[in-house]
């Protein structure tokens, strides 16, 4: 049995003598690609190993793709203003200047003014008594200080730590966090220290205590997961205390 197919030999372009392109197509054509109109390709994907689908759209089925287009990019934008202005005015009720803020691009200044409210958000806790507990305490002939923090960004945790260990002398701290409900540990000790206590070992058995999970660290720093029982953190401290001798 034979099977005859019949398929369109098309030729596009022509590069001195020869023709450009010469492909077999089985596809819809026009005589001219002014009967086209106004084209653009939309979107590609892969279907298969090699193989690529392109999809694209013409006359008024473009135009209203794109109509739709704008409306979302303005949509999009107007959203993003009202973020910048509500990041504005927090910054403002807390005291800080936005004039000091030269960035116009709509995603630059987004970036700042969050950077910016952050920083003055963790100023104002660190001044605030009630948002930051410090307690110091000599302990077998060294310092222990007790430290908790209510709503610090817990990313910021371990460089603050780090910046009170370098400037302290024969010192532990043990820092707990208490954000969005989560309560994290962050132990550090100085260097003068570590050949004697182990950041890591300390802040493990103090997010046993508190019902979290282990974590791990350095024997100069390390944090843990305390879980979200911050009714424990007194209770914990004093029974880490008699861990350390």
């Amino acid at each position: 049995m034979f099977v005859c197919l019949f398929v369109r030999v098309l030729t596009m372009g022509t590069d001195g003598n020869k023709v450009f392109s010469i492909e077999l197509c089985g596809g819809t054509h026009v005589k001219n690609t002014h009967e086209i109109g106004r084209f653009s390709v939309v979107s590609q994907s892969s279907v298969a190993a090699g193989v690529r689908r392109v999809e694209a759209l013409r006359d008024v089925q473009l135009a209203e793709y794109l109509k739709n287009r704008a409306n979302e990019k303005d949509e999009i934008n107007q959203s993003k203003i009202a973020l910048i202005n509500e990041l504005e005015k927090k910054i403002k009720n807390l005291g800080g200047n936005i004039n000091e803020i030269k960035e116009e691009d709509i995603s630059a200044r987004t970036i700042v003014l969050k950077k910016t409210l952050e920083d003055l958000e963790v100023k104002n806790i660190l001044l605030d008594k009630s948002k930051n507990i410090i307690k110091d305490i000599n302990h077998n002939k060294i310092s222990i200080r007790f430290q908790k923090l209510l709503d610090y960004p817990v990313k910021r945790i371990q460089n603050f730590v780090e910046e009170q260990r370098k400037q302290s002398i024969k010192q532990i701290i043990i820092l707990y966090s208490v954000n969005d409900g989560k309560v994290t540990v962050a132990v550090g000790v100085t260097n003068d220290l570590i050949n004697e206590y182990d950041a890591s070992k300390l802040a493990k058995e103090i997010g046993v205590i508190l019902g979290g999970k282990g974590g791990g660290g350095r024997k100069d720093f390390a944090q843990a997961s305390g879980g979200a029982n911050s009714s424990k953190i007194e209770s914990s401290f004093e029974e880490i205390l008699k861990k350390i001798n």
